[in-house]
């Protein structure tokens, strides 16, 4: 996949009409790659060149009752977008979504 189709990723519509338990494992198998979390706090983060893809995870994870918050960050080469869940917030997404690798849930 080229830099250029980064920009238009996107949740598929199946995943978004799917049940809770499917988008709860879609969502983990993202951040799992494309996500990460603070040992200190346990705060939780997601990054995308795609703005759509970033939105779609913010509202997500609304969906699952935990606020998060949206950055846009200029880089070199394009925007970079940034999902970013602390406090007790983070402390729901570990209990209700999780990551799905273990060195992450650690």
């Amino acid at each position: 996949m080229g830099h250029a189709n980064a920009l238009k990723k996107e949740v598929p519509r199946s995943i978004l009409e799917a049940p809770k338990k499917i988008v709860k494992s879609f969502l983990q198998g993202l951040l799992d790659t494309d996500g990460g979390t603070s040992k200190k706090y346990g705060n939780v983060s997601f990054s995308s060149s795609s703005h759509k893809l970033a939105k779609q995870v913010q509202l997500i994870l609304l969906n699952f009752g935990i606020i998060s918050s949206f950055k846009e960050k200029k880089t070199n080469r394009n925007k970079h977008y940034r999902v970013q869940v602390f406090g007790e917030n983070a402390i729901l997404f570990h209990k209700v979504i999780g990551f799905g690798l273990n060195r992450k849930k650690t």
